[in-house]
Parts: structure tokens; C-alpha cells; sequence
């Protein structure tokens, strides 16, 4: 309470590290997700771009744990996707309409948009945004690696975001055998298939807790083993975050 009361007298920084430290309390258990709730509640109206992009991000990492609680606007997705068409006016956020246009038109159209830009830093994002699609479009993924569309060295931006949606992480798992395989082959050496497995591991093993365990020591390999040993753990904590939920 004291600290709002000062709330224009602390810098950005300080507001920022006030967040960060209520989501670690929430993480360990510190503080109930109702006490997390109504204090971050105080920073919602903060247009500062460190506090905005804080709060963002830890909200959507709670959606992304328990997606059923419906945060997700579909009329908002359908008026964002109408302004697909011109990516390069806006780069900053390409990445949100191309979700937009995974959630509403499907992989098709990210597809021929993939094709139709030059622009590296929008490319990326359009394929990035292919991991936010149906199950269904998900199936299309590695035939559009086959073809190009989704050229080798990218391949990493839609395995990073497919454990993300709630949609792909059953597709992940089906088929985390053959996304190894083809980022051990592009990545050998980079640390990039350890990155790809810590991120998904905790998302995938939310509804397949015995199972993903004992998937990621049956693929484990000594280039990746730090990426599951870090995603097994996150998972661990992931799982008492999801029952506060």
C-alpha cells in the first residue's frame, strides 16, 4: 500500500522490479494468485514500455499455463487480422497479425505470405506465427520445411512457439522425435535444439506429465541434456503455478 502511494515518485526501473518480484513470489508460492491479482492490478494503467512489456508478458504466461480461462478476444483477432495485408507498415507488429491470421484464415495464407516478403525481420515472424495454428494446419508444417517455405534455418521460429498454443502441444509431443532430428541436423552445435526442448518441455508436460518425462530421457543426448534438464525442472514448478490457477 505504501508503495502506490508513492507510485509517481518511483522510476521505471523500480516499477519494473516491483512486478518482476510479485511474479516470483507467485511462482514460489509466496503471495496466492488472488494477492497477485489485485496488486498488479496498480500497474495496469503504467504506459511505460519496461512496466508494459513486464505485465504483458506475465499475464500471457499464465493464460498460456491454463488457456481455458479465456482470455482470448476472437472478435479482437478477427479486426487485427484484416490488416495482414501490409506487414511493412508496421513491423513491430507483424507478429500479432500473423497470429491473428493462424487463429482465423489458417496456414495457407501465412504461407503465401511467407513467400511473398523479402524482409527477413517480418518473414520470421509470419513463420513464427504458424505455431499458433490449428491441429489440423499443424500437420502442413513440415511439408512447407520440405518445400522451403519455411526454409531451414527458420524452422526454429515455429517449433519455438508451437508448445505455446495450447492446439500444438500434443502435435509437439506426437512428433518431438522428428523436430530434433531436423534441428540437430541444421543446429548441430549451436545450443539452439536445448533452447527449442527447455521451452517446450514445461508446456507439453502440463497434460502429459509421466509421459514427457520419460520422452525427454529417451531422446536425451549430451548436446541438448542441459535444455531438458532445465525444462524438467521449470516443469516442476509450472505444475504448482497450474493448480493455483
Amino acid at each position: 500500500a505504501t508503495v502506490m502511494k508513492n507510485y509517481d515518485k518511483l522510476s521505471n526501473l523500480d516499477r519494473w522490479g516491483i512486478i518482476s518480484d510479485l511474479y516470483a513470489f507467485l511462482i514460489s508460492g509466496r503471495i496466492s494468485v488472488d494477492d497477485y491479482l489485485s496488486r498488479i492490478k496498480g500497474f495496469l494503467d503504467d504506459t511505460d514500455h519496461l512496466v508494459v512489456e513486464e505485465v504483458s508478458s506475465q499475464l500471457t504466461g499464465l493464460y498460456l499455463l491454463k488457456p481455458e480461462s479465456k482470455m482470448v478476444d476472437d472478435a479482437f483477432a478477427k479486426d487485427l487480422s484484416s490488416s495482414f495485408g501490409n506487414l511493412a507498415a508496421d513491423p513491430d507488429l507483424a507478429l500479432a497479425r500473423s497470429i491473428a491470421v493462424a487463429k482465423t484464415a489458417g496456414i495457407s495464407e501465412l504461407a503465401k505470405a511467407a513467400n511473398n516478403y523479402s524482409d527477413d525481420e517480418i518473414r520470421v515472424r509470419i513463420i513464427a506465427a504458424m505455431g499458433w495454428c490449428n491441429t489440423t494446419d499443424l500437420k502442413s508444417v513440415f511439408g512447407l520445411i520440405d518445400d522451403g517455405t519455411i526454409r531451414k534455418q527458420d524452422m526454429l521460429y515455429v517449433f519455438s512457439t508451437m508448445p505455446s498454443n495450447p492446439n500444438g502441444r500434443d502435435f509437439f509431443f506426437s512428433n518431438i522425435d522428428r523436430i530434433v532430428a531436423l534441428m540437430e541436423h541444421a543446429f548441430e552445435g549451436t545450443g539452439y535444439t536445448s533452447r527449442i526442448l527447455e521451452n517446450a518441455i514445461p508446456y507439453i508436460g502440463l497434460s502429459k506429465y509421466d509421459e514427457v518425462k520419460k520422452k525427454a530421457e529417451q531422446i536425451r543426448k549430451p548436446s541438448y541434456s542441459v535444455g531438458i534438464n532445465k525444462g524438467l525442472e521449470t516443469l516442476e514448478i509450472v505444475r504448482k503455478l497450474y493448480n493455483k490457477l
